[in-house]
């Protein structure tokens, strides 16, 4: 997995019956079940997770047009947006878990969503979505990894934002690794990726994945701000 940056953001109930203490054994198993399952799903809280949060990460409508992967992308890097201390609790601390990562960048993921304050959620732009097409394809094709032709393409595609950013990842064709990739940027540098996501200058996003001749998989998120 390699990944580039460039900017330029409980209740239960026990019932039985007093002639059968078989059937009031069992139904005292399927409470403590159900109490199980309550306390398991209390451990990643998306409950949480309001309608009307859910519905303003879904920045793009079907008229967008926007292939189901990138959609994806958009919606967690929005909810990230949104409520950054909630998808530290859930989205990060599940993916963390279930895949065993603790390093000192996951420790400083979990603590820079903690004390983030609240941020809007990234519009979806044709225009950047054009940008990042252009990079994820030539370089898919070319076998290529960093940020070519950063400025020709944001003067080309998105010439109307005044403050830009770029993001790559390579080796990643789901929306939740390659958003967590970005998010821990692991021997990344000053973890430049996160900054994007996070960075409170930017307004909009465009992203796209294109098949890569060495990594597989490579997607390119555009940001841009006015």
């Amino acid at each position: 997995m390699v990944t580039f940056i460039l900017n330029m953001k409980h209740t239960h109930m026990l019932t039985g019956i007093a002639s059968s203490g078989r059937t009031c054994t069992l139904m005292f198993m399927l409470a403590l079940g159900s109490y199980g399952f309550a306390q398991e799903k209390e451990k990643y809280p998306y409950s949480k997770w309001d309608a009307k949060t859910i519905k303003k990460a879904e920045t793009y409508t079907d008229e967008d047009n926007i292939p189901g992967l990138e959609r994806e992308i958009i919606y967690l890097t929005n909810l990230c947006r949104l409520n950054p201390k909630l998808f530290a609790q859930t989205y990060v601390k599940q993916y963390l878990d279930e895949n065993n990562l603790k390093t000192a960048n996951t420790a400083s993921l979990v603590k820079d969503l903690n004390k983030c304050h609240k941020l809007e959620a990234l519009t979806y732009s044709e225009d950047l979505y054009y940008c990042a097409k252009a990079h994820a394809e030539s370089n898919g094709k070319k076998g290529l990894e960093g940020h070519q032709h950063y400025n020709t393409r944001f003067k080309k595609y998105a010439s109307q934002y005044t403050t830009h950013g770029e993001n790559c990842d390579y080796g990643n064709n789901s929306a939740i690794d390659v958003v967590m990739s970005l998010l821990i940027d692991e021997d990344v540098p000053g973890t430049g990726h996160r900054k994007n996501i996070l960075d409170k200058q930017f307004k909009a996003i465009g992203v796209a994945y294109a098949a890569h001749k060495k990594l597989d998989h490579n997607v390119v998120m555009c940001f841009g701000g006015l």
